[in-house]
């Protein structure tokens, strides 16, 4: 780690493995196929017309009616404020979470296929993909990476990978009742409990986890904040018996909302810092000694007012 001695020392309180587990996105190693804007909700069907112009490989645009049933809102690393996550369009996500395997094409056949004649137009490309040469060769042509179980989980806490601050908030379902699916320049810890979620969220979004992401990340590329930053920050599980718990779960609650109205959340950041002292037992003299080295390592002209330094992303990893 890379910071004033006094506040390493302060922060050991703070270092270790966390209770939580994060993930990867969904990675597709061409967007420009499984990324669509939806034009229109057909009831059973969508018209969707695809990203192609996302990424570095160029794919034909096509405007096609497929099946509603594997579109999900997508929320790419751009996508991300603190206490805000508002998706920006939707992906098709060919995957089954129990197998972690694209469905067969004999199932698309039977249940889907509209979706599975959309993915033919591509498929000489798919079969190009690096990743799936590296990692998915003989499953079916459409598979992707980094789609599980959790993928689907009700409540996420996102953050965005290729950052140079932790920049969390926690994402829900949507209006059309399906979850929000991360892409794979963002990280994320998956929860059935949004008062959990919310818990979880205040902390990581705190000044003591944020100082150790960055005090103890290489720098260079931005990339701070993958899913092994939990292995670096003691975030204890969520107890509804605890007081600080619950209180920080009501804050990051107020904070989303506040937010979403368009009004500073300053005040409430300054509670939850507060009480992040107490959830790790830091003393008045070791939170300011973590204060004053955060300012230095992340004064506030590098941090912006969108994505509090997401500073770029790679659209096809």
């Amino acid at each position: 780690m890379c910071a004033r001695n006094q506040a390493i020392n302060a922060v050991s309180k703070v270092v270790g493995q966390s209770d939580y587990r994060a993930w990867a996105g969904a990675c597709t190693w061409l967007n420009g196929v499984y990324w669509v804007n939806v034009k229109k909700w057909c009831g059973k069907t969508a018209q969707i017309e695809n990203l192609y112009d996302i990424g570095r490989i160029p794919v034909a645009p096509i405007s096609k009616e497929i099946e509603s049933n594997l579109i999900f809102p997508l929320l790419r690393g751009r996508d991300i404020n603190r206490w805000e996550g508002r998706p920006s369009a939707y992906q098709v996500v060919p995957q089954n979470p129990e197998t972690r395997t694209g469905y067969t094409e004999d199932w698309f056949e039977t249940n889907l296929p509209k979706t599975l004649e959309y993915f033919r137009t591509f498929e000489s490309l798919l079969l190009q993909r690096s990743g799936y040469r590296k990692y998915l060769e003989g499953e079916p042509f459409y598979s992707i990476y980094n789609v599980g179980e959790y993928t689907f989980a009700p409540y996420k806490v996102v953050w965005p990978w290729i950052s140079t601050d932790l920049v969390c908030c926690v994402i829900s379902t949507t209006d059309i009742g399906k979850p929000i699916i991360p892409e794979h320049n963002a990280s994320f810890v998956a929860l059935e409990n949004l008062e959990e979620a919310h818990y979880f969220c205040a902390a990581l979004n705190s000044c003591p986890a944020r100082f150790v992401a960055i005090a103890s990340s290489v720098g260079g590329g931005g990339g701070i904040a993958s899913p092994r930053v939990l292995e670096r920050i003691r975030i204890p599980s969520f107890q509804m018996s605890n007081t600080v718990h619950k209180e920080l779960a009501r804050l990051s609650d107020a904070c989303h909302k506040k937010v979403a109205a368009g009004i500073s959340v300053a005040d409430l950041e300054e509670q939850i810092d507060e009480l992040a002292s107490e959830l790790w037992k830091l003393s008045d003299t070791e939170m300011k000694a973590i204060r004053e080295s955060l300012e230095i390592l992340n004064p506030p002209h590098r941090r912006g007012s969108r994505n509090a330094g997401n500073i770029r992303e790679e659209d096809d990893a």
